[in-house]
């Protein structure tokens, strides 16, 4: 698959690459997909099926690519100047983008993940995965990598406004108990022994929404998502968890706001808007999950800020051991 680029600026030496995790194609691309996700190792049968059950249940493909790629144009447009977009997991690949970035006579890139937390399993991942494919080119190109945004004004307004619109949404009389739940994706507790940032970076973010939305502390928490199995060994309290303890506590009413995502996938649009859904029903709950940014002003207005102000960051290169995969 070609390379991403927007087309609303014909020649530039400056540019934005926006970096994601990718999705696959279709049901039949979900092995290769999984084995891309497991740096070469093959998926298992039960894996598979169980990846495509969940595509299926989703309508059958992700639209994460369209939305990145929306966000990418709009982008372009606000700062006229090109701006590429690279997966790590899938096409457009992080590698093929470079190729076409170099081929275009860009001498300038400002690198961003869509993603504004750090951890070393992930931002540090994308820096990896481009130092190394950058390594294998003499051309000269200066990369401006922005590996954190977690109190970005517009990234945390774009929150506080969709979470106003998802409380509006329940009546009146019962929007007082509303019980809201921040979310993010749980990564190993093991990154905590290196003193990895993101837990404190993803809890600087709910703390902001919260304070704008005049939250009393007893109405919000924090809880992670799409940890693998039982979640054992990785960094919670987890939702699944979290949920049923609100159950037992009398709550009835409880918004979703999924501050560790920015676009609607398979994480938001199954293991939250369908699994986590369906056991909150199951204990009397209603659920309801803020809106993501996807390509809104909110969003396009974050990554042009970033822009802007982009300071060129220093991040060692460092081993990478991924996680087992859901």
């Amino acid at each position: 698959m070609k390379a991403i680029k927007s087309n609303h600026v014909n020649k530039s030496s400056e540019a934005v690459l926006l970096l994601g995790y990718g999705s696959p194609g279709s049901l039949d691309d979900i092995p290769v997909y999984l084995q891309n996700i497991k740096n070469g190792q093959a998926p298992s049968r039960k894996l598979i099926e169980s990846v495509i059950d969940r595509y299926r249940q989703i309508g059958g493909n992700s639209p994460l690519l369209s939305i990145t790629t929306r966000i990418a144009e709009k982008l372009s447009q606000k700062i006229q100047q090109p701006v590429y977009l690279g997966m790590r997991h899938w096409h457009p690949y992080i590698e093929d983008v470079i190729l076409q970035i170099i081929s275009d006579g860009i001498q300038e890139i400002t690198v961003i993940c869509l993603s504004p937390h750090y951890s070393q399993l992930s931002i540090g991942a994308y820096k990896k995965r481009l130092d190394d494919t950058l390594s294998g080119f003499s051309s000269a190109l200066k990369v401006n990598f922005i590996s954190q945004w977690p109190d970005q004004p517009d990234f945390i307004t774009g929150f506080e406004v969709h979470t106003r619109q998802a409380i509006s949404s329940v009546p009146a009389q019962l929007q007082e108990n509303i019980k809201i739940i921040f979310t993010a994706h749980s990564l190993p507790v093991s990154i905590l022994e290196s003193g990895d940032p993101y837990p404190d970076q993803v809890q600087q973010t709910a703390n902001l929404v919260a304070e704008r939305l005049d939250l009393p502390a007893e109405r919000w928490l924090l809880a992670y998502q799409s940890a693998p199995g039982t979640g054992t060994g990785w960094i919670g309290p987890h939702l699944d968890q979290v949920i049923e303890t609100a159950a037992e506590m009398g709550e009835q009413n409880i918004i979703i706001c999924p501050i560790g995502f920015l676009v609607d996938h398979l994480e938001v649009l199954f293991d939250l808007d369908i699994e986590i859904k369906d056991l909150a029903q199951s204990h009397g709950i209603r659920l309801e999950r803020v809106a993501m940014l996807n390509d809104s002003s909110f969003m396009v207005d974050a990554l042009m800020d970033l822009t802007s102000s982009v300071q060129k960051e220093n991040i060692p290169d460092i081993e990478i051991t991924m996680p087992e995969v859901k």
